[in-house]
This record gives C-alpha cells, sequence and structure tokens, in this order.
C-alpha cells in the first residue's frame, strides 16, 4: 500500500510538474513552432506573400536556390553582414557615450533617459511609419533640414549609397538606448575604489574611462555585442 501510495504522490508531482510547464509548451507550439512548420509548407509553393492563391512546385525553389539563386543569396547575406556590423558599432559605442554622459547628470535629467530607451520597445511597424516620413524624398524631415542649408534632397531610402545606411541608422536609433540602459547599470556597479585610486595617481576622466571603465564592461559589452548580432541578423 505504501509503494502504491508513494507512486501515485510521484504521479501527481510529475503531472503538476508538466501542468506547469504546459502554458510555456504551448506557446511555443503557437508563436515557434507551427510557424516554423508553415515556413517550410510555403518553401514548397510559388507564394510570393501578397497573392492570396498558390500553388505546390516541389523543390523548385531550392534547385533555384542551389543553382541561379546562389549568387543573389550570397549578395543578401553579405548586405546582412554589413547591416550587423554598422547596428552593432551604433549600439555599443552609442550606448558607452550616452551611459559616460548620463552617469555624469543628476536626476533632473531622468526623464531623457527614458526618452532614449522608449523607442527599443515600440512596435517596428510604428517606428517604420515615422522613418518613412523622415526619410521621404519629397517632404521628408531630413531632407527639408537640409534644404534650410542650401542642400538638394535626397532620396534617401531609394539609392544605393544611402539606402543601407538609412536603415542602419533606423536600426541603431532602436537599441542604442537599450544598450545605454545596460551600460549604465554596469557602470554603478563599479566599485568606487578603483575610480579614487586612479584619482590619487593623478587619472583624468577620459583616463577613468579608458583604463578603468571599459575593461570593466567588457562582459557587457560581450552581451550587448552577441545579442545585437543574433537580433540584426533575423534582417536577412
Amino acid at each position: 500500500m505504501r509503494e502504491k501510495r508513494r507512486g501515485a504522490l510521484k504521479r501527481r508531482r510529475e503531472f503538476c510538474d508538466f501542468a506547469c510547464g504546459l502554458p510555456a509548451l504551448i506557446f511555443f507550439a503557437i508563436f515557434t513552432y507551427y510557424p516554423i512548420l508553415y515556413l517550410l509548407k510555403i518553401s514548397f509553393t510559388n507564394w510570393n506573400l501578397m497573392k492570396p492563391t498558390y500553388q505546390y512546385v516541389g523543390l523548385a525553389n531550392y534547385k533555384w536556390l542551389t543553382g541561379n539563386g546562389w549568387n543573389k543569396f550570397l549578395t543578401s547575406a553579405g548586405v546582412t553582414v554589413l547591416y550587423t556590423a554598422g547596428e552593432v558599432l551604433i549600439t555599443i559605442i552609442g550606448g558607452i557615450l550616452l551611459a559616460v554622459l548620463f552617469d555624469c547628470m543628476n536626476r533632473m535629467f531622468k526623464w531623457m533617459r527614458a526618452a532614449i530607451v522608449i523607442p527599443k520597445y515600440v512596435a517596428v511597424s510604428s517606428t517604420a511609419m515615422i522613418f518613412l516620413w523622415l526619410y521621404n524624398d519629397r517632404y521628408g524631415v531630413f531632407n527639408y533640414i537640409l534644404s534650410l542649408f542650401g542642400g538638394s534632397g535626397v532620396n534617401w531610402l531609394g539609392q544605393k549609397n544611402t539606402a543601407l545606411a538609412s536603415l542602419i541608422a533606423f536600426g541603431g536609433w532602436r537599441t542604442v538606448g537599450y544598450a545605454m540602459l545596460i551600460y549604465l547599470s554596469a557602470m554603478k556597479g563599479i566599485s568606487e575604489e578603483y575610480l579614487e585610486a586612479a584619482a590619487i595617481d593623478g587619472a583624468g576622466g577620459l583616463q577613468k574611462l579608458r583604463y578603468i571603465k571599459i575593461p570593466l564592461l567588457a562582459p557587457t559589452t560581450l552581451f550587448l555585442g552577441v545579442t545585437t548580432v543574433v537580433s540584426s541578423m533575423k534582417v536577412f
């Protein structure tokens, strides 16, 4: 009887453990695994994601990719690498500079931190519409500013030499505030003893930043670099 009770209790605990993880499994099944399977299904069709009808073409898309489409694939991969490199540079360098700036400011400027971080948590579709307006070659804000200084309008998203840079600027604008927040939190965790010892040795602000803060922020930089690369490569 005791063994039966123990077995029943064990099964009940296992069921409770499974029940606790079931919501997460359902979430991943709906929003991760199902889209992957559906994407695999689409790869065997000629659907262009615009028209309502499509036909199954078997392995035709994969044959094209390994044949005539291989050069286009490499071109897209190269553009993605350039985009990722640009976004990582803006995120890391801009994040450090903004963190240093706000680390020197008092509490009255907290609202500015929030204003810089907010773009990270605004839907991409919303911010993209704003930047389409800013980049517009006929009535965009950027071209209007250029006209005030006598410059001519630029087709920011329609020219090969400016389109990628414009997208990198958009991506960096969304991520630099998040990086600033992470760097600022890491800076607050640096022991004051290091900075006081450096001050006694005659180190200035830039020397403290270069020889103390930046080396101690290396784990934070690695974290931001990896996460930014992973998110940026998704725009392939």
